[in-house]
């Protein structure tokens, strides 16, 4: 079994360090340390908001010229397929033929 190393794995899938002890905290330590990670992603996305601005301008290109948005994940694609559709009609997603759950 080959094992990789902690720098050779994307960040989603490291260890947070900031987590190693989360099983001695009290309920309270626990809901502060997830507010605490959440504020980080925020943080996160803004360093990276030119990168997303540019991916919502091509998948749009896409979907105007006939194309697909499909959304695959584990665990985040239900949600985010929610938040996608918006308060969209059910008839337009039919109709588009987009946002497709897998």
């Amino acid at each position: 079994m080959i094992t990789e190393s902690s720098e050779q794995l994307p960040v989603t899938e490291q260890a947070n360090p900031r987590t190693t002890n989360l099983s001695n905290l009290s309920a309270a330590g626990i809901v502060e340390l997830m507010n605490d990670e959440d504020a980080r992603v925020a943080e996160a996305v803004k360093l990276v908001l030119p990168n997303v601005a540019t991916t919502v301008e091509e998948i749009v290109k896409r979907m105007q010229a006939g194309g697909r948005l499909f959304y695959i994940g584990t665990g985040t694609s239900g949600p985010a397929w929610s938040v996608g559709r918006g308060g969209m009609s059910a008839n337009f997603w039919r109709a588009a033929r987009v946002g497709t759950k897998v």
